[in-house]
């Protein structure tokens, strides 16, 4: 997945509970618009459920964590065999 957002991928340092850590974050808007461009989404209006799980914190709201959104397509991966079988 990180090779698909590898052109708008920022990384960012931050600091928690004294240790700093290097996170790989993609712009909310910028993810709308490639979820957009490659025709899985008509529009580039923000899913507010999805913006919920995705978005870093409340803090940073405009920022969405890579490894939350592998593990967020990984969950409705999941969803989706489950169905296939049934």
């Amino acid at each position: 997945m990180a090779s698909f957002f590898d052109m708008v991928i920022v990384l960012k340092k931050m600091r928690k509970n004294q240790k700093d850590h290097t996170l790989a974050l993609v712009k909310a808007d910028t993810f709308y618009q490639m979820l957009k461009e490659i025709g899985v989404r008509e529009g580039v209006d923000r899913n507010v459920s999805m913006h919920e799980m995705l978005q870093l914190s409340l803090n940073f709201p405009e920022f969405y964590s890579l490894k939350s959104m592998q593990l967020c397509f990984e969950q409705i991966q999941k969803g989706q065999n489950r169905l296939s079988l049934s």
